[in-house]
């Protein structure tokens, strides 16, 4: 099986229901940003503009090779996104490798993607808003926290 991390549409879709191992988990040096016409969320590298307040909560869950090919035609690997592996942080602080979309440099560019860093996590109050199901279940993914550092 498969990790993929989920930090936007993956979530509100549901595509974890019925997968195993779901895990709430928090993926450092890296923002989360909406675009405040958009419906769905990109994130966005940082490159050590804002040190320890990058990072944001998703869910990490399993599929199999063939689900992975559809993902990969949902989101468009190759031509607006690139699949990548990172290393995301759990609750109980341990580690895991997943893989995760990142857009690619002309999506950036193109919805100007850097400048929406300082609006903060709007995704994240998307989902609070619209989604109290969710949050019900995986509380964490209204959280701001780094499971890293004391609280």
């Amino acid at each position: 099986m498969l990790k993929i991390f989920g930090y936007g549409t993956f979530i509100t879709l549901k595509l974890y229901e019925k997968k195993g191992n779901v895990r709430p988990a928090f993926l450092p040096n890296y923002f989360r940003v909406l675009k405040p016409s958009q419906d769905f969320p990109f994130i966005i590298k940082d490159n050590s503009l804002y040190g320890s307040k990058s990072g944001f909560w998703g869910l990490v869950f399993e599929i199999n090779s063939s689900e992975l090919v559809e993902l990969d035609r949902y989101e468009g690997k190759g031509f607006l996104y690139d699949r990548i592996t990172e290393t995301v942080i759990y609750r109980d602080g341990s580690e895991g490798n997943v893989m995760m979309y990142y857009p690619r440099d002309k999506l950036i560019s193109a919805y100007n993607l850097k400048k929406l860093i300082g609006l903060g996590d709007l995704w994240m109050v998307k989902i609070v808003e619209d989604y109290p199901e969710i949050i019900k279940k995986y509380p964490d993914l209204a959280q701001t926290d780094n499971p890293t550092k004391k609280i």
